[in-house]
């Protein structure tokens, strides 16, 4: 009886298939429509203006000078009509065994006043005869005017040899309007 069941299951899966393979159906094309466009004072066409963004990604290395304390390095000036968005920064000293960073921070410097913008800085490594720290500042969103000139600023705790001040932003120009 079994045998029988499976015989007409079969049978049946093999009719369907050969029913379904052999059917042939008729495919319509979409129906055409037609699509007015006009662009007249009366009925003009909506547009957008797409503005471009010019990206800017700089990086510079500045030194700790024997006899001093503080260094800096001038990393960009923000051309005339323009403002720049910083949206990320970094820092990263070089200095000498068992110095430390006192301060990090990227001025925003104009017409005599300054902006500051610190960054947090971790001692990353030791390298030979020198510590390494480093910091970083993502999603600062910081913007700076036309005619602003950005640098990287740091303070150390001793002054007894040359140390090393490399400072990073990346970021975008946009119309100052």
């Amino acid at each position: 009886m079994t045998k029988h069941i499976y015989a007409i299951a079969g049978l049946a899966v093999l009719i369907t298939t050969v029913g379904v393979s052999s059917t042939k159906f008729k495919s319509q094309p979409p129906p055409v429509q037609n699509v007015n466009v006009s662009n007249s004072s009366a009925t003009p066409v909506p547009t957008k203006e797409v503005k471009t963004k010019t990206y800017v990604s700089i990086s510079k290395l500045g030194t700790f000078e024997d006899g001093t304390t503080a260094g800096s390095s001038e990393l960009y000036t923000v051309p005339a009509g323009k403002r720049l968005i910083i949206t990320d920064m970094s820092g990263q000293c070089y200095l000498p065994l068992g110095e430390m960073p006192r301060e990090i921070e990227l001025r925003d410097t104009f017409g005599g006043g300054i902006n500051y913008h610190s960054i947090t800085m971790f001692h990353q490594a030791t390298d030979g005869d020198q510590d390494i720290f480093t910091g970083t500042r993502d999603g600062a969103s910081i913007a700076v005017e036309a005619g602003h000139v950005v640098s990287i600023y740091g303070m150390r705790t001793d002054v007894a040899e040359k140390g090393f001040l490399d400072g990073a932003i990346a970021g975008y120009l946009e119309d100052a309007n």
